[in-house]
């Protein structure tokens, strides 16, 4: 019982962090990226995985799709919001070193990015399930 409160409180961290550049936003694109994008994801598996460790990946798919899908979506939804400001970051984070592009989204494009975050958000959050279920939870319990 004590996992699924962790689990839970470990998705609520990662929605948080997704919404995090409204409170703050550095001044940094790549640490925008790491916050707002890839931290999260990584989050929000952990999170899952101590709500379906030791239960059937196969008996519990359509939760696991839902709250995979509906976080993607969230999380693509708000990068979409906040694009001009990542554009404008983006910008100031270049240097003679590295430069650094963004393009304003197309329709083809904003496809592209949210088959690309579901499938890395669902490969993560299964893989992470499966490991657990498979080698780690058999010698906690």
């Amino acid at each position: 019982m004590m996992k699924n409160k962790i689990g839970i409180l470990l998705i609520f961290v990662s929605f948080m962090l997704i919404f995090s550049p409204l409170v703050y936003l550095p001044k940094n694109i790549f640490v925008v990226l790491t916050i707002q994008s890839y931290g999260p994801i990584f989050i929000f598996a952990i999170g899952m995985t101590l709500i379906f460790s030791n239960k059937s990946i196969k008996n519990n798919i359509l939760p696991i799709f839902s709250l995979n899908l509906g976080y993607s979506l969230l999380s693509d939804f708000f990068s979409l919001y906040m694009q001009p400001t990542l554009n404008n970051l983006a910008k100031h984070s270049s240097n003679a070193n590295l430069s650094v592009s963004v393009e304003t989204p197309t329709i083809p494009g904003i496809i592209i990015m949210f088959i690309s975050d579901f499938t890395i958000t669902i490969a993560i959050t299964l893989a992470f399930i499966y490991i657990t279920n498979k080698f780690v939870m058999n010698r906690i319990e």
